[in-house]
């Protein structure tokens, strides 16, 4: 018997159709991920700012009482004295500074809104459509 006329010597490997089907799952898989990933993503920059804006606000009250109960003149030298420290890609602007409210914007490059507000008077967090100088 000849071994190279051998029914069973068959080649071993993939045909074109097996490797296209696997292909194309793989991009059916990634085109349901990748989206997904992105809304996280930018979800996650969101709550940085957020975090970021947060760490301000309580660094805000600190400064109102060292100061003489009042807000006026903050800078962000002055917060960094009292706990505040900014992340990367994170910036601050001190909107507004009275003797009893202040207004802070947060921004970062990649969440879903340019960027967020906090105002003292409201007491809350909200998204901005302006963004940081």
């Amino acid at each position: 018997m000849d071994p190279l006329c051998d029914s069973q010597d068959r080649r071993s490997g993939f045909t074109l159709i097996e490797l296209l089907v696997v292909v194309g799952i793989i991009g059916l898989l990634a085109s349901i991920a990748i989206p997904g990933y992105a809304r996280y993503k930018r979800n996650g920059v969101d709550s940085a700012i957020e975090s970021g804006l947060n760490s301000a606000r309580i660094a805000m009250e600190a400064y109102f009482e060292a100061n003489g109960y009042t807000y006026v003149g903050t800078t962000e030298a002055n917060l960094a004295t009292k706990g505040f420290r900014r992340s990367d890609n994170f910036e601050l602007e001190i909107v507004t500074t009275t003797v009893n409210r202040y207004v802070l914007r947060g921004c970062q490059v990649g969440g879903n809104f340019p960027s967020f507000l906090y105002d003292s008077n409201l007491g809350k967090l909200a998204p901005d459509s302006s963004s940081c100088p």
